[in-house]
Order: C-alpha cells, then structure tokens, then sequence
C-alpha cells in the first residue's frame, strides 16, 4: 500500500468558510484525492487551521509552526510514498509576514525537513509535491477582512 500525506492548514483540514465549520469528511480534498485515486493508496490529512509555514503565530491555542510540528508528523506517519505540501496562506497574515518570498523560505524549510529527517528503520524520505494555496479573497467578514489585509494582493504572487 501506497501512503500519502497531505500537510496543510485550513484548506486540508476542511474549514468551509460559508458556514463557519467544516465540510463533510468525503468533501474535504484530501478525501476526494482517496476516492479518485482508488484502492491500495492511504492518504492521510493532517491539517490545522491557521498553520504557517515556518512562523510563529502567539495568537493561537496551538502550535501552528508547520517547521516546528513536521518532524514529528514524520516519524508519526511513517513510512510515507509522497507529501503534498499545501501551505503559504497563513504566512501572509500581516503579523505573520505578510511577504511571499517569506512564505516561499518558510516552504524552502519544509521541504529541507522532509528530505533531512532520521527516518525509521532508515525508511528512506517520501517524494514531495508542493502545492500553492489558492490566493486569499477579499471577503466581507470584518475579523476576516483585516486577518488577511494586504493578503490578497500578496499571495497571488506565492505560486
């Protein structure tokens, strides 16, 4: 069997912005990506709302530092064929960085953390796909609204 990892924020952990929850779990793009792809692939999502690519975010009730937590999400999954590596979003928070070249080393760390890490049983690192987050919308939600101001214009240059 073939394992996939999907790594991300909100957009991998299923948030719906409409309703202010979560999709349904066979909604959610990691779920899809199982179904499309059949049989004898495991594909596993780890997503967090608010995670960053390598930064800190003092404001939330978890460690949202995607650096911090990959090597133990590693180890925990492991042995693992391929990473998809959906992140960037979070990183243009004008308290985050609010830079994409920022979000660009951030991801430049994980995938030095994917390839460097002491595997298991010398299981040998996974194949990595980076994947750039659909550029942040404006929206009409006030906390929203200024959560992600600037964030528009600078995240269409992540990808």
């Amino acid at each position: 069997m073939k394992t996939i990892l999907c790594y991300g924020d909100s957009l991998t952990w299923g948030y719906d912005a409409a309703n202010l929850g979560r999709h349904a779990l066979e909604d959610r793009w990691p779920s899809v990506l199982k179904t499309a792809l059949g049989d004898g692939i495991d594909v596993i999502a780890e997503g967090l709302n608010g995670r960053t690519t390598a930064f800190d975010d003092h404001l939330a009730g978890a460690d949202r530092n995607g650096a911090r937590t990959l090597p133990t999400i590693l180890t925990t999954h492991a042995p693992l064929d391929l990473i998809i590596i959906m992140l960037g979003a979070n990183d243009m928070k004008p308290w985050i960085h609010g830079n994409p070249v920022a979000a660009k080393q951030g991801m430049q760390r994980l995938i030095d953390i994917v390839r460097g890490h002491d595997y298991p049983f010398d299981w040998p690192a996974p194949q990595i796909l980076i994947v750039a987050p659909p550029a942040v919308t404006r929206t009409e939600n006030a906390e929203f609204k200024e959560m992600f101001a600037g964030g528009d214009d600078a995240s269409k240059r992540l990808g």
